[in-house]
């Protein structure tokens, strides 16, 4: 029997969970700190904080994938999140583990496509913990004799993760042409990209994943707008920004790049349902 275990079960495992297969042989394993958060009828919930030292889930790991989804601790360096979920799975008979990382470990490339070989150049703080823990998911696989893939993924967005409070609030935007250029992706196509790494032999590789449709920050919110049919809020200048907008959101805004998804393209394009983002928004209101 097949063991799925998405380790740090939130948002993306939902949509992921959902996508699952339950009469093909496996069983899927939920771990996280809350388990009344996502709580659904599938799949089997363990309760497990993965800040402390020492925990136990042996057990669950024999001949297991790990999707691991926890993103690393905020308030301290480097991830010791990731590095205590590694300690306690050593000497695990472990047959792949899928780490969604980001695709700010680029940083700014000025609007340029950027491949998986791209130089690593991290601004924040997360993009550079990002950086750190795929090291370190690369490191253990080579001691460990486990087979690793790598997501490095943009902006998620689908059901439930949309910036409607702001909109409601009529936040303004910054106009189109100071605007850079970013990469999103549907919670749904990311969701089915992972199956597909479960099932297909692809190990030992890093993919950037997107919906393949680059988009400034300002052209997305306008689409939801339209979805809303709703009057467009005011308009200000970048160097405005920083009076109506947080210092992460300032941060994310400074860094423009395009992923390049040939890779993504070749072994698993098909996952990507939704390029057009406008539909991809409407599937979100819905």
């Amino acid at each position: 029997m097949k063991k799925i275990i998405l380790a740090g079960f939130g948002y993306l495992g939902k949509f992921i969970e959902q996508q699952a297969d339950f009469n093909n042989k496996k069983v899927l394993y939920k771990l996280s700190r809350n388990p009344d958060k996502y709580r659904s009828v599938f799949g089997k919930h363990v309760e497990v904080d993965f800040d402390k030292e020492k925990f136990d889930i042996r057990e669950m790991l024999d001949g297991s994938t790990i999707i691991y989804m926890a993103p690393p601790n905020k308030d301290k360096d480097k991830d010791p999140r990731l590095e205590n979920f590694l300690n306690n799975t050593k000497k695990s008979n472990i047959e792949k583990i899928i780490y969604i990382s980001t695709s700010g470990v680029y940083g700014d490339c000025g609007g340029s496509y950027v491949t998986e070989d791209a130089e690593l150049k991290p601004l924040t703080s997360r993009a550079k913990k990002r950086v750190i823990a795929e090291k370190m998911i690369m490191k253990y696989s080579t001691v460990n004799n486990t087979n690793y893939v790598i997501l490095r993924v943009p902006g998620i967005y689908g059901l439930g993760r949309l910036p409607l409070s702001k909109i409601r609030e009529r936040e303004p935007l910054i106009i189109k042409d100071e605007c850079k250029i970013t990469n999103l992706i549907n919670v749904e196509d990311l969701a089915r990209i992972v199956w597909r790494v479960i099932k297909d032999k692809i190990k030992n590789e890093i993919i950037n994943v997107s919906d393949g449709t680059p988009i400034t920050s300002t052209e997305y919110y306008l689409k939801i707008y339209d979805e809303l049919e709703i009057e467009y809020p005011p308009f200000i200048k970048m160097e405005e920004a920083g009076k109506y907008y947080s210092k992460e959101r300032m941060s994310f805004m400074s860094e423009s790049r395009i992923l390049d998804t040939t890779k993504m393209n070749r072994l698993f394009g098909d996952c990507i349902k939704y390029s057009n983002i406008s539909d991809g928004i409407r599937r979100s209101l819905s």
